[in-house]
């Protein structure tokens, strides 16, 4: 419901109906129908035309029946045992009782019965109920001008999820409010205006406004007010304004001028100093896995996704799950759409594109303007073979932005809308508002490979054993957190095992720690979660190995649910991952490679003699292999390699006449295995495309990693 259509609503309310309303309001949470008799009476609004003349529940009952009929208040069930008002109209109805002078009445009466509402919100049994009454506290300390109350009750709220923290006060945005309530909030309230009508598009442009007065007549700014003058600077394409703040020699002249530079196409200056924000961010937290606030955070994503290469990836990524955790609610669906299109971009697969193309058809309608905007480019630069069906929505968003005097987040929209279209359309129509504020238009940022070579080079780093969804080393770089392995094997003669358990180190002082344990349990359900953000792609692959299985405690019919890995599958996931330790070594890496099983030929007094190495255990596919202290093999035999060995049932013994059979036979295997054979090829007898390569006679150093470095 719009402000408009609120206006209308309230003025055809009765008396009584509005002073409930206003009531309820204030309350913030549902209140039971005595409760609220309570609060109108304190009120001195206990009077009714009845004889008696005394007002009851009974009588409240119709006029809020009315008000529920109109979605202006809610009722839990038909009896009306608890009451409160809509979310939509809170906000507004708190500013009408505040215009007509009724605000103190009601928040001296709703302190008056405080115990009450606590015990109204106890029994209702919600969740967060500390959290409900720092809201109401909240509330009335910023109409009431009470600073040191309204800053004490928000502390409280600081952590709590959007729905409980934002209390969407002064929107809509009320001029004449604005200028009664304390300097000392208005920051607050301008940040959080400028911000709702960059990310939505929705506000007023009396918010704007106000916050362009207050930051010129102001010449000290908090970081956090200086920040939403260079975003809302830059959402409106103001140049001037952005090259201002860049001489001003402030703490957000910084930004300023990242900002400036990515607009006018100087890339890498902007990034330059977007890696300088970042740096600062990192110091002041004391964390690495950190990202810039929303636009800003934004412009410095889409430069490293416009590099378009592996190099940027893992920084690229950190950001991204940083910006799942950090960046404001609505916002957070950009990096998760930005990280399944670096996915496809780096393994085009179907399943890849599929995850991509569900995400922009299925997300987008449903977000907010910006999220919209950034989505038809993404899709334009990734997927320019689908058309996106929410142009028309972009076109609305377009002319809200404009409306606004967001003019360069309008012109992003504009340039959305024709994502999909034929290439001469867009470069007609893309542009036009760029050129009237001198700023460069994103949609010709990447241009992608042919699909057919991308996949080509998949497959060929596939064959050289370096897939791309790997690289752990490069996607943990930003994070004070990463999980190690620690493998102990034991390889005998006739069989082998091993464990694995996992443990989160710490970055502390330079220097990574021991490391803590984890529940194989946690990673099993949490992997995927925010919570293990720091994970690479190649942890989260072996964490997909473990499983889920009941087992009898003995007692009974019981069954306890435990966790173990797939050994079988979890050491193939390890292959060539960089912080496997063995148990209690955190100095040198344990090195874990595969390879394929091989035909070895040998020359024997009564012929040749056949075998594989190595041999499969029994009906065991997979062998590990013990190369060293500090190096693992890992043999695995497919099907074919099993009935192979079925078939030489260790060794097979071949007479001297048999020499020529045995190297037809190891020619059609080579295909199959590799053919290690000490039969001399002579004329006429080896095939002409062996290759003959000579053996490396010289010494070499073999370098081993060792803490963070290496050793010969």
């Amino acid at each position: 419901m719009s402000e408009s259509e609120l206006q209308k609503a309230c003025e055809t309310l009765s008396l009584m109906e509005r002073r409930m309303l206003q009531v309820l309001a204030l309350c913030e949470s549902g209140i039971r129908l005595a409760t609220l008799l309570h609060i109108l009476k304190a009120c001195g609004w206990g009077a009714a035309s009845t004889k008696s003349g005394v007002l009851t529940q009974a009588l409240l009952k119709p006029e809020l029946k009315k008000l529920c009929d109109r979605n202006l208040v809610h009722g839990n069930n038909a009896s009306m045992a608890f009451v409160s008002i809509s979310r939509h109209c809170q906000e507004f109805v708190v500013q009408q009782s505040v215009l007509n002078g009724d605000f103190p009445l009601i928040a001296d009466s709703i302190d008056t019965c405080c115990t009450e509402l606590n015990r109204d919100l106890r029994d209702r049994r919600l969740p967060d109920q500390p959290a409900r009454e720092l809201r109401r506290q909240a509330r009335k300390a910023f109409y009431r001008g009470d600073v040191a109350g309204y800053r004490a009750a928000m502390s409280g709220l600081k952590d709590k999820p959007p729905a409980l923290s934002n209390l969407g006060l002064l929107n809509p945005f009320h001029a004449e409010l604005f200028e009664q309530i304390a300097i000392e909030l208005k920051p607050d309230i301008l940040i959080q205006s400028v911000s709702q009508c960059i990310v939505a598009a929705d506000g007023s442009s009396e918010a704007i406004e106000a916050f362009d007065a207050f930051a010129h007549w102001h010449d000290v700014l908090s970081d956090e007010m200086g920040d939403a003058w260079v975003h809302l600077l830059v959402a409106s394409g103001d140049l001037n304004g952005l090259a201002q703040l860049t001489e001003a020699g402030k703490s957000y002249s910084t930004a300023a001028a990242a900002c400036h530079a990515f607009l006018t196409a100087e890339h890498q200056a902007a990034e330059a100093g977007f890696d300088e924000l970042t740096a600062r961010l990192r110091k002041t937290t004391g964390k690495r896995n950190v990202v810039l606030p929303d636009l800003l955070g934004l412009l410095h994503i889409l430069l490293l996704l416009r590099k378009n290469d592996t190099a940027s990836r893992g920084t690229l990524k950190s950001l991204c799950d940083a910006a799942q955790n950090q960046w404001q609610e609505p916002l957070q669906v950009i990096p998760q759409i930005i990280a399944a299109a670096v996915s496809y971009a780096d393994s085009p697969s179907v399943s890849s594109k599929a995850v991509l193309k569900s995400m922009l058809a299925g997300k987008p309608p449903l977000a907010v303007p910006l999220v919209r905007a950034v989505a038809a480019h993404v899709g334009q630069w990734f997927l320019p073979e689908e058309s996106l069906t929410w142009g028309d929505l972009l076109d609305a968003d377009a002319a809200l932005y404009e409306e606004l005097g967001l003019v360069w987040l309008a012109a992003l929209c504009e340039d959305g809308a024709e994502a999909g279209s034929d290439v001469a359309q867009i470069e007609s129509v893309t542009g036009q508002l760029h050129a009237q504020l001198g700023t460069h238009p994103m949609f010709s940022w990447i241009q992608q490979t042919e699909l057919w070579k991308r996949k080509l080079d998949s497959l060929r780093q596939i064959a050289d054993g370096k897939p791309a969804s790997f690289g752990s080393s490069a996607t943990a770089a930003g994070y004070d957190e990463r999980m190690i392995w620690e493998l102990n094997a034991v390889v005998r003669k006739r069989d082998w095992g091993a464990a694995l358990n996992p443990f989160v180190q710490k970055l502390s002082g330079g220097t990574w720690t021991k490391g803590r344990p984890v529940a194989l349990e946690r990673l099993y359900q949490n992997h995927s979660n925010k919570t293990f953000a720091f994970l690479t792609d190649q942890d989260r692959a072996v964490c997909r190995c473990i499983t889920q299985s009941q087992v009898s405690t003995g007692y009974y019919r019981y069954t306890e649910t435990v966790y173990n890995f797939d050994i079988d599958k979890v050491l193939p996931a390890l292959i060539g991952h960089p912080l496997v330790f063995t148990p209690g070594n955190r100095t040198q890496p344990l090195e874990i490679t595969a390879r394929r099983p091989q035909l070895l030929i040998r020359k024997k007094n009564s012929g040749l003699q056949l075998e594989l190495d190595p041999k499969p255990l029994s009906e065991n596919n997979v062998v590990l292999i013990k190369d060293g202290d500090q190096r693992l093999v890992l043999v695995t035999f497919t099907n074919e390699q099993m009935k192979l060995a079925g078939i030489l049932d260790g060794a097979l013994d071949v007479p001297k006449d048999g020499e020529a059979d045995v190297l037809a036979t190891a020619k059609s295997l080579s295909a199959l295995l590799s053919v290690q054979s000490d039969i001399t090829f002579k004329d006429g007898v080896a095939d002409a495309s062996v290759r003959v390569v000579a053996a490396e006679a010289r010494p070499h150093l073999h370098l081993l990693p060792f803490h963070a470095g290496v050793r010969a």
